[in-house]
């Protein structure tokens, strides 16, 4: 799974705040399925198969599993944010994930710091504060999952995330609607773990995404005279993002070449999938220590030469007053349907 380029618009230091609420949330939740694992095992007053967790917030553990419980639903409503400024571009979609893993995290810190405060005789029977909150947490992280999943399959630099994200997805709903059928053959406190269980790890693998995604941007190299660099030096190319079939930038003699630059949300009508690409080549462009004001030659391809004038719109938006590059602009049959634009660049590093 090939680092992409943080995206646009994230400076530095929100790179740096989005990377260290990924790293909470991906230690809340071991913090939290290591306290709760310590429990089940710790805990012999308590019946494995039959009790929920909430039964474990009362007595030996209680407070650090409710500690445990809010900083998880803390850091979860945070990936809401992280998710829609990182993984992999703002969007509808995107904007509901952040509110639903708000809402989730709201939900499971509201169910833990009730239950705790509730008499530990009425966990048998939760009243309407219990159901309300749960049922509010379950359902938000429920659509969050696999709306998310979607996200990372139509990414092309994050797809790699989207089959196990999606299958942790899947099992929390099969969990889930055995949970709420009370099926005789699951148990009711095994059910409830094991779903709770495949939830906290589904986060995990988000955090562990974003943290393999979000990463900072390279320092621009120091400046060295030609004069004074080896032969085999002055000639080298720097390639980034390089797979098995292309990289998505090289470098060489001072000049940065692109290549061709396409969008990820493809549900966007041509000025944004236009703005999109132009997004992704600003983040390039930086990770050569160059900027769009250098760009020497751009390469665009439409789908339907007809939505000119709309890639207009984002392309003259875009260009810096004075720096406009060389350009072609030509009709073509683009890779993937969906596509309406791809652009190529050729940029100086100066």
């Amino acid at each position: 799974m090939a680092a992409t380029p943080p995206r646009a618009g994230v400076s530095a230091l929100e790179l740096a705040t989005i990377r260290r609420l990924a790293m909470a949330c991906l230690v809340s939740c071991l913090l939290f399925l290591l306290t709760a694992g310590w429990l089940q095992w710790q805990r012999s007053d308590l019946d494995l198969v039959q009790h929920t967790l909430s039964f474990y917030l009362h007595g030996p553990g209680g407070l650090w599993l409710c500690l445990v419980y809010v900083l998880l639903g803390v850091v979860m409503a945070g990936m809401g944010y992280v998710l829609q400024r990182t993984a992999p571009a703002p969007s509808t979609s995107g904007a509901l994930v952040m509110a639903c893993l708000g809402l989730a995290g709201i939900g499971l810190a509201a169910v833990a710091i009730g239950d705790r405060l509730s008499p530990p005789l009425e966990l048998s029977r939760p009243g309407w504060f219990h159901y309300s909150a749960a049922y509010v947490a379950f359902a938000a992280a429920l659509l969050a999952l696999p709306l998310q999943a979607l996200r990372f399959a139509t990414a092309r630099h994050w797809r790699g995330w989207a089959v196990p994200t999606g299958i942790c997805a899947a099992l929390c709903w099969l969990l889930a609607m055995i949970h709420i059928g009370r099926l005789d053959w699951l148990p009711r406190g095994v059910g409830q773990k094991l779903l709770i269980a495949v939830l906290v790890s589904s986060m995990v693998l988000i955090s562990l995404a974003v943290l393999r995604h979000a990463r900072p941007r390279p320092a621009a190299p120091d400046a060295i005279s030609p004069s004074i660099l080896p032969t085999e030096t002055a000639v080298m190319i720097e390639r980034f993002d390089c797979g098995p079939r292309l990289a998505e930038m090289t470098v060489h003699n001072g000049v940065a070449y692109l290549a061709g630059q396409i969008p990820e949300d493809t549900s966007a009508d041509i000025t944004g999938q236009t703005a999109q690409v132009l997004a992704e080549i600003d983040a390039l462009l930086a990770r050569a220590g160059t900027s769009k004001q250098n760009i020497l030659r751009a390469e665009i391809f439409l789908a339907d030469i007809n939505d000119a004038p709309g890639m207009n719109v984002a392309w003259d938006a875009w260009v810096p007053a004075g720096h406009a590059p060389a350009r072609a602009t030509m009709e073509a049959k683009l890779v993937n349907k969906d596509w309406k634009v791809e652009i190529v660049i050729t940029a100086a590093i100066v």
